[in-house]
């Protein structure tokens, strides 16, 4: 049995961060990827990362908002404003979770640290997929 993958709607998102104002680059991958999503009737997400929160400000994540309003681009899942974004969506929500999940790699011993760089994963990987260099070298992972 193969799968009909012309019968599936496509699904994009729009990921900005709120470490920043958003500029014409963020703009213009906006446009070009709900253009593309609405000529093949498809589905638009928004995900924001607020997951730093040292660089994360009010102001950015407002200024997110602000700026699809104004293009006039519409969202089909996601936040529809900052009171919904936080009280929804927002990372901070899930760091239980994701914290257990953690918890469980660890003792199933999934887990590890790694000290290369992307250029030096880049540099032994085939097809961009981490070889597991760091696996059996026992570096200490920082606290969970």
């Amino acid at each position: 049995m193969s799968l009909d993958l012309s019968l599936k709607k496509p699904v994009s998102r729009l990921a900005p961060t709120p470490s920043g104002y958003l500029h014409i680059g963020n703009i213009y991958s906006f446009v070009l990827t709900a253009m593309l999503v609405r000529r093949q009737n498809g589905v638009l997400h928004l995900r924001i990362d607020d997951i730093d929160a040292a660089r994360s400000k009010a102001e950015y994540l407002e200024d997110i908002f602000s700026q699809l309003d104004w293009l006039g681009l519409t969202i089909d899942f996601g936040p529809s404003n900052v009171a919904d974004f936080k009280k929804n969506f927002s990372q901070h929500l899930f760091l239980n979770s994701y914290q257990k999940f953690l918890q469980t790699l660890a003792e199933q011993n999934k887990l590890y640290a790694c000290s290369c760089s992307r250029s030096q994963v880049a540099a032994v990987a085939d097809s961009h997929i981490y070889p597991g260099t760091c696996r059996l070298k026992n570096l200490p992972i920082n606290s969970l």
